[in-house]
């Protein structure tokens, strides 16, 4: 089969991009081949680019990409006068249209520009296949449907078929074996409720699945036709349904708990010294630490004369400090030349226990590891002493993300309330039509 030219350098392709239409100069299909056999070859590139972007989970490169070919498609059946007619044979208009469709679906395999644009420019470049086509009285046919992607499960999805004099074509929607039923039907779109449910769903991956729409068109046999007899007319409509699965996870936390330190220590509290008194002193814990007042109390005498550690008086004690006390007598020795002789009694004296200090520690929190599934919110356990947290996120499209806090993405939001990190699903917003 012969061959589309393609450009001759990635230079051309960005220069494509550029200017916005082809210059048939650089990237020109060979003007002798028939059409049938230049839409052949842009559909077998469509084929290729649809198949390669849900593989790798780039719905809307598939979905711009099934909406060119459904616009090309669209094209055929509305000019089959043409399909034999070389390329040269067409207008202008329409040989830049073809011409730029086969670049971009060079771009969009070679990924030689920006993703987003080339997508976007592929959507303009149906569009104007469509514009293109001519309106001829009687004749039906589809330009366009949506929406293209989807997400089974709970619902239902109004389902929208435009084209050309539908409204006595009778059409009918089916998917698999079930009818979906009609809710509205004009000239030029006809509406279906899709019930989500009815759509097969993979676990993890993009699927294809294909609704069947029939519509009926008059006889292709002359006598029939002449008898207004109709034929029913079949064709599949693709859809890219999204997986059950959105992501995957892997959730951990990092909690701060404070741990009691038990450690046994003696308070030196020097000497007391006094004549026929008792004497308080105040036993303090190191720095950063607090006296056990559960834990046994132990005061040690040292030296002294006269005096003795007699204990503690919890009343007037804390955990910041003990009250120890001691008696102190009199010291009397023998006369001198001016008579007997009285000192103050002292001793020394210390407070032996249990001191004691809470240290921050920091160690895993909950974790867990699953599916983000949709129509489900995720609730993950948080507590109020989490220091850290984590989520690793695989998404069905193939991008990692990482969740430390808030987060919004096309695919869901996290937040963080009391108690738990909320997880919760969503359409993306740019899977509308």
């Amino acid at each position: 089969m012969p061959s589309i030219t393609k450009f001759t350098s990635a230079a051309a392709v960005m220069a494509l991009m550029m200017v916005g239409t082809p210059s048939l100069a650089k990237a020109e299909i060979v003007g002798t081949l028939t059409m049938g056999i230049v839409v052949d070859q842009i559909f077998s590139q469509l084929n290729g680019t649809i198949n390669k972007a849900v593989a790798e989970g780039d719905y809307l490169l598939a979905r711009a990409s099934m909406e060119a070919k459904d616009a090309i498609e669209a094209w055929r059946l509305a000019n089959t006068d043409l399909i034999n007619k070389t390329f040269n044979e067409l207008n202008a208009t329409q040989r830049e249209i073809f011409a730029k469709a086969d670049a971009l679906m060079t771009q969009a395999n070679d990924h030689a520009a920006n993703r987003l644009e080339t997508i976007q420019q592929i959507g303009e470049n149906a569009n104007q296949i469509i514009a293109d086509i001519p309106i001829i009285g009687g004749k039906t046919y589809i330009t366009r449907y949506g929406p293209r992607i989807v997400v089974g499960g709970s619902g239902e999805t109004i389902f929208t078929v435009k084209g050309i004099s539908l409204g006595e074509a009778d059409p009918q929607l089916t998917i698999g074996t079930t009818l979906v039923p009609r809710i509205s039907l004009t000239q030029q779109e006809a509406q279906f409720a899709l019930s989500n449910l009815s759509i097969p769903v993979e676990e993890r991956t993009i699927s294809r699945q294909a609704l069947k729409f029939s519509y009926k068109v008059k006889s292709s046999n002359v006598i029939r036709y002449l008898f207004g007899a109709k034929e029913v007319v079949d064709r599949d409509l693709a859809l890219i349904v999204f997986p059950k699965v959105l992501a995957t996870y892997d959730y951990s936390t990092v909690v701060r708990n404070d741990v009691r330190v038990d450690e046994p220590y003696t308070a030196a509290l020097g000497q007391f010294k006094a004549r026929n008194d008792r004497v308080y002193k105040v036993a303090k814990p190191k720095e950063g630490w607090k006296w056990d007042l559960e834990k046994p109390l132990k005061v040690l005498q040292g030296h002294g004369e006269a005096g003795r550690c007699e204990g503690t008086d919890i009343n007037k004690s804390s955990e910041s400090g003990i009250s120890v006390f001691a008696r102190l007598d009199e010291i009397r020795e023998s006369k001198n030349f001016f008579g007997l002789v009285k000192k103050d009694g002292y001793v020394s004296c210390s407070l032996s226990g249990t001191i004691y200090k809470m240290v921050p520690t920091e160690n895993p929190g909950p974790a867990k590891k699953g599916d983000i599934v949709w129509h489900s919110d995720l609730p993950l356990d948080r507590p109020d002493n989490t220091v850290r947290m984590t989520m690793f996120v695989k998404t069905f499209d193939n991008r990692d993300l990482t969740v430390d806090g808030d987060r919004s993405d096309k695919l869901f939001n996290a937040k963080v309330s009391a108690g738990h990190l909320l997880v919760t699903p969503k359409i993306p917003d740019d899977i509308a039509e």
